[in-house]
């Protein structure tokens, strides 16, 4: 764009939107801080009726201490565990344990529906205003996990933040000891039975050898023993953690079945085309390494590694394909809790898949042996049998024995999986209404709105702003500008005394002579300097000289 007469000047296309900007603030002000003060009002009255929200806060750190006893439940990855947290904390059932929990004094602080319904229920509706109050979320990039509470009071947050964390921590210790005590009373009662099998195996074998003065037997004889009491062991001990395994289960699903029927539909009882050709493949992998660990291949041979890489990785096929079944089931539930003992549930159905393989194997090993002790002679085959029934007992009642003392040790420790890092305390200052940031927010609203008006109305205006919009639009040099005279000159007005107006004028008349004489009244204010370069202009163009109009 350039001006008519002179040189062409270059101006940039931010310039002109600048310029625009200056031009619509500096001619539509009033517009736009009308709009900014209509807009604050609202947020104003909002930010004093909203009643004020309190927050309070508990950070935890989930910690998985492994034990001395070896747990029977399959470790699954810390998101999933953490997952499975920030569930049961934000369940319903959580919350109405925490409202149980409560205080006289914090449950005094809520605020009770007026007039209170006939059947009102007050732990129940306490319950509900703690679930809708108690949140929980994960801090990314670790395992801390945050209780967050909000309500209308600072002392009842707290309060019930700090009442969660001590429910959260009841309710994990409590499923510790029960695990652990359940492992032990069946601990026990194994150990009391093999422990009358091996008083009586070994009064047997005493009294055979007595009768029949027989107290060896061949090396083969010796070699086939050896190997099958090992296998014998090996069967009862899988045996042992099946049982073990199979009473866990019928636990969580006990505890399941309180929450919700028919939930979890059974691995073991899916018609699942896939999944029983896994479990096909999986007991096929156990025979295999069975038959390897009874001839006495060491667990890093290269053979025992790929079987047991083969084993876990079915196991884990297995798994997914039951989270298949029960998403195609559509198990959905608010407790959070459900969703723990499916998972234990699944995981311990396939660990059960697992063990009933191993023994199937361990038995078809135990009969090729019992066959190949037929061959011997009759006295050295029932010495056989006697010796390995003693060794058998010795060696799992050995074993039961260490396994209660290992369970006494879980049971002693008691080692907690949550700690706190930072209790929750009283937060005066209310975290909504955020009054600072809304009446900002607000104010930007309003010029944004009020500019946007003000460029509208500019828009729509047929009236020419500036000599550069003038000259823009007529093509035409401008002159000059004169200015428009809003405060009429302070100079006295000299009026001569004539018959016909007595020496007086109007009101208007004088207004209107004044601004005439302006640059004889003012001579040295802007207008007059304005009238005097719009004089040499038009002088310099020729004006009263070479030309006339």
């Amino acid at each position: 764009m350039k001006r008519a007469g002179q040189d062409s000047v270059p101006v940039s296309e931010s310039d002109q939107i600048i310029s625009q900007f200056k031009a619509v603030f500096r001619r539509r002000k009033l517009l736009i801080l009308s709009c900014a003060v209509l807009c604050l009002g609202p947020i104003a009255v909002y930010n004093e009726v909203v009643p004020p929200t309190y927050e309070s806060y508990v950070t935890l750190i989930m910690d998985e201490f492994v034990g001395p006893t070896a747990s029977f439940n399959p470790e699954r990855s810390q998101d999933v565990r953490t997952s499975n947290r920030l569930q049961e904390l934000s369940s319903y059932s959580f919350a109405d344990e925490v409202a149980r929990a409560l205080t006289v004094a914090s449950l005094d602080k809520f605020r009770l529906p007026e007039p209170l319904p006939t059947d009102f229920n007050e732990i129940e509706f306490m319950a509900q205003r703690v679930h809708k109050a108690l949140s929980a979320y994960a801090v990314r990039g670790t395992n801390l996990v945050r209780i967050s509470v909000l309500t209308g009071n600072a002392v009842l947050s707290r309060d019930i933040a700090n009442t969660a964390v001590s429910v959260f921590e009841e309710r994990n210790n409590r499923i510790e000891r029960e695990g652990v005590t359940g492992i032990r009373k069946f601990v026990e009662d194994q150990l009391a039975r093999f422990e009358a099998q091996l008083t009586e195996s070994e009064e047997v074998l005493r009294k055979y050898k007595e009768d029949h003065k027989i107290t060896s037997y061949t090396d083969q004889a010796q070699q086939i023993l050896r190997r099958m009491t090992d296998a014998e062991v090996e069967y009862n001990t899988v045996t042992a953690n099946l049982q073990s395994l199979e009473r866990r289960l019928a636990s969580v699903e006990e505890n399941l079945a309180l929450q919700r029927r028919d939930l979890v539909p059974s691995v073991t009882e899916t018609g699942n085309p896939w999944v029983h050709k896994l479990k096909e493949r999986l007991v096929e992998l156990q025979l295999q390494y069975t038959e390897l660990k009874v001839q006495e291949y060491d667990s890093s041979h290269p053979k025992m590694v790929q079987l047991q890489r083969d084993i876990e990785q079915t196991k884990a096929q297995l798994v997914t394909e039951a989270t298949k079944i029960a998403g195609g089931e559509s198990v959905v539930d608010p407790i959070a809790q459900i969703e723990k003992y499916i998972s234990d549930s699944y995981a311990l159905q396939i660990e059960i898949e697992s063990l009933r393989a191993q023994e199937r194997a361990l038995a078809l090993v135990l009969e090729d042996y019992n066959q190949s002790l037929q061959t011997l002679p009759e006295k050295e085959l029932n010495l056989a049998r006697l010796t390995r029934e003693r060794d058998s007992n010795q060696k799992i009642y050995n074993g039961l024995l260490e396994k209660l003392e290992e369970s006494k040790m879980s049971q002693a420790e008691q080692i907690p999986t949550v700690r706190i890092i930072d209790a929750a305390y009283i937060n005066p200052k209310p975290i909504r209404p955020r009054k600072r940031f809304n009446l900002a927010v607000g104010l930007l609203f309003g010029f944004v709105a009020g500019t946007s008006l003000g460029f509208v109305r500019e828009r729509s205006s047929a009236s020419i702003g500036s000599a550069r919009e003038l000259e823009k639009f007529l093509g035409w040099p401008a002159m000059g500008s004169i200015p428009r005279i809003l405060k009429l000159p302070s100079g006295k007005l000299k009026i001569a005394k004539t018959g016909s107006t007595n020496g007086s004028l109007s009101a208007r008349e004088t207004r209107h002579i004044k601004r005439s004489l302006i640059s004889v009244l003012e001579p040295h204010g802007g207008p007059a300097e304005a009238f005097r370069i719009l004089r040499t202009n038009l002088q310099l163009q020729g004006l009263g000289d070479q030309r006339r109009t």
